[in-house]
């Protein structure tokens, strides 16, 4: 998790003494959001500094009867985009008292793997929340980059747009109807998927890996909460931390029918980011999982 911290604009905290001296100023001047009993006389407390309103860093801590004890922090950046899925499960990761998220995305067909942010809220509120009928039903999902780059658009005519969008949707629906068991819809997606490989393969001879490929989404790396991605770049936001002064990019990207906000700090991103151009790296996956009544 240190390595983000450069994302949001803190590059030079990454060291044990610079984190130590953050998390005295966070104790000193964020605010506390949660205090859970863990065993005896043992309970977890997080507490939270915003840089803006949707991005900061989090320090959770274990207090017992000999004190206060720093357990790790980690910075992050809430989404504002809901995305409604299904399947939403939580996992606690060995070792520390943090979750990793799982959930199904209904456009694109894919299983996401998130870092939890709201952990201890949905651990707070689960047990009132299924015995009341309230169900995670949508998350905000967001990510962190350290590292990205900024690629050319591709040509794409209106007739081509339009055809895009057409295909898009037919394979939602067939995606939706392969998850309820239509044999057919599924054989017609294995169909499809022949194809585009074959048609990929016809053209990676003569032309640029990055003309070929759109956008991608896919696991990177041994940590299951992060991917490489390609995609088209909607909205672009430049925000400077108050407290270092470095400048952090805020990129919304939509990259295979998922849409993602992602932040990385200017010193890592080769380029200039605009709209309708590409971004290209690796992110680490963040979200926060909504509560509604069924």
């Amino acid at each position: 998790m240190n390595i983000f911290m450069r994302a949001i604009g803190f590059s030079q905290y990454e060291t044990k003494k610079k984190l130590n001296e953050l998390a005295d100023y966070i104790k000193k001047n964020a605010r506390i959001i949660s205090s859970i009993p863990l065993k005896q006389d043992e309970y977890a407390r997080e507490y939270i500094i915003n840089i803006t309103e949707s991005i900061g860093c989090i320090l959770h801590t274990t207090v017992t009867d000999e004190g206060e004890y720093d357990d790790y922090i980690y910075p992050f950046s809430k989404g504002t985009l809901t995305q409604c899925v299904a399947g939403v499960s939580m996992e606690r990761k060995l070792g520390q008292e943090c979750y990793l998220g799982a959930c199904d995305d209904g456009k694109s067909g894919m299983n996401l793997i998130f870092f939890v942010m709201n952990s201890q809220e949905c651990i707070n509120q689960a047990e009132h929340d299924y015995a009341s009928g309230r169900l995670p039903v949508n998350v905000h999902l967001s990510a962190l980059s350290v590292d990205a780059k900024i690629l050319l658009p591709l040509d794409r005519s209106g007739n081509m747009r339009q055809k895009q969008v057409v295909a898009k949707e037919k394979k939602r629906q067939m995606l939706e109807a392969a998850s309820k068991g239509d044999v057919q819809a599924m054989q017609i997606l294995s169909i499809s998927q022949m194809d585009e490989l074959n048609n990929a393969y016809q053209r990676i001879g003569r032309e640029d890996l990055f003309s070929v490929v759109d956008t991608t989404f896919m696991p990177y790396g041994l940590e299951c909460d992060r991917y490489a991605i390609v995609g088209d770049i909607k909205e672009v936001e430049k925000i400077t931390n108050p407290l270092t002064e470095e400048n952090i990019h805020k990129l919304t990207v939509e990259c295979n029918e998922l849409t993602i906000e992602v932040c990385i700090n200017e010193k890592d991103l080769f380029g200039e980011p605009q709209v309708g151009r590409r971004l290209k790296g690796s992110i680490w996956m963040q979200g926060e999982i909504g509560f509604l009544l069924s």
